[in-house]
Parts: structure tokens; C-alpha cells; sequence
């Protein structure tokens, strides 16, 4: 009948900081000390680069980037053609709807010297009787007047006839009924080059992707 007493000893927190195992639990006169150094697991060495490895790595990159530089920078050319392209069609087709519905006469226009294409209605005659009053593609007045974005520096616009003779107002004029002025509008920037034909009879841009330049 006799009973087996089994004594335990409580180690606080305190008691991990006496690694050299000055300091006793306060309960009983057991020792409490840092764990084992011997039981945790070996440090491991850390890998790195070397200089001369990065400095190889450095170089290589470089020469792939040199490689493919030319490539990268003809399709960002091109990019960049078919986006102006597209945008000329959109405000050619917004001059003629523009004329359909306001029953006015409009004009898209090329201005070389902001490199914007704009849409507004015909500016009357310099004869007419209102010829004092803002001409709507004066800059002073923005009445009416829809403009797209500026294009590129580089990038060359000509707007011609179908002939290929060139429209001094680089202009095309569009009508209530549907008509417009037949013209030809040319996009290009180095050997990328886009056409856009406007048909007389029903005002509609035809956008083709023309002969590289050479």
C-alpha cells in the first residue's frame, strides 16, 4: 500500500535565460538551464552569386536585348500605325454620320502642325454674309468640333485624291446624303504604310494595309 511520490519541477521563463545555470527554479532546487546545444539542428551556409557570375549574367542580357531590339521596336512601329489608322477611320465615319444626322455638310481635317485629325462642320465661304463671325476651325471656336488624339512624332499623313493628286486643305468633305468628296488618306512611319480610300457615293473609309516603303 505504499504510494511512489514523483516530483516535478516547473521551469519559468526566466529560467531559459541562465544558460550558465546560476539561476534555480524558484520552486524546489532543481536547475533549469538552456537547452542543449548539442540537440539543435546544424547551421546551414547560405549560397549567393559571386560578382563575376553577375557581371557574366549582366552581359548576357544585355546581348540578347541588343538582338532582339530591332524586332521589338517594328512591331511597336507598327503598333502605332494601325492605331492611328484605326483612329482616322473611326472620325472619317464620325464626319459622315455627323453630316447624316445634323443634316450639315462636315469636314475631317489633318492638321500637320498639331498632328491631329478633327471633325467639324464646313466652314462657310469667306464671301458669306457670317464670315465675321469664329470660323468653326479657328482655334478660337470649339463648337461642333470632335479631335482625336496626338499622333506620333515621325509619322507622316497625305490626303489626296484618287488620282493621287494632293487636297491643299488636307481635307475631305462629307454631305447630308451620304456623298463625300473622294479621297485618299495615307498613314505611314518608316515601312509601315496604311491607305484609307473614301468612296464618293456612299461615304464609307475603306482601310487597306499598303506595300511596305522601301
Amino acid at each position: 500500500g505504499s504510494r511512489s511520490i514523483t516530483k516535478i519541477t516547473t521551469c519559468f521563463p526566466w529560467d531559459l535565460m541562465a544558460s550558465s545555470g546560476t539561476m534555480t527554479s524558484p520552486i524546489g532546487s532543481e536547475r533549469c538551464g538552456a537547452p542543449d546545444r548539442g540537440s539543435l539542428p546544424p547551421r546551414t551556409s547560405v549560397c549567393a552569386f559571386t560578382l563575376l557570375e553577375l557581371m557574366l549574367v549582366t552581359a548576357v542580357l544585355s546581348l540578347l536585348v541588343m538582338t532582339a531590339s530591332p524586332p521589338f521596336q517594328r512591331t511597336a512601329e507598327r503598333l502605332r500605325v494601325e492605331y492611328v489608322a484605326f483612329e482616322v477611320r473611326q472620325l472619317l465615319r464620325t464626319a459622315r454620320e455627323r453630316a447624316v444626322v445634323e443634316a450639315q455638310p462636315m469636314q475631317w481635317t489633318w492638321d500637320p502642325v498639331v498632328l491631329r485629325v478633327g471633325v467639324a462642320p464646313v466652314p462657310p465661304p469667306p464671301n458669306d454674309s457670317v464670315s465675321d463671325a469664329p470660323r468653326s476651325d479657328s482655334p478660337d471656336s470649339t463648337a461642333g468640333i470632335v479631335k482625336g488624339s496626338r499622333f506620333p512624332e515621325g509619322l507622316a499623313l497625305s490626303v489626296t485624291t484618287l488620282e493621287g493628286e494632293k487636297i491643299p486643305c488636307d481635307c475631305v468633305h462629307f454631305f447630308p446624303d451620304g456623298t463625300a468628296d473622294p479621297a485618299q488618306v495615307e498613314v505611314a512611319l518608316h515601312q509601315h504604310r496604311y491607305t484609307l480610300t473614301v468612296e464618293e457615293a456612299t461615304g464609307h473609309a475603306t482601310l487597306l494595309q499598303g506595300i511596305p516603303a522601301r
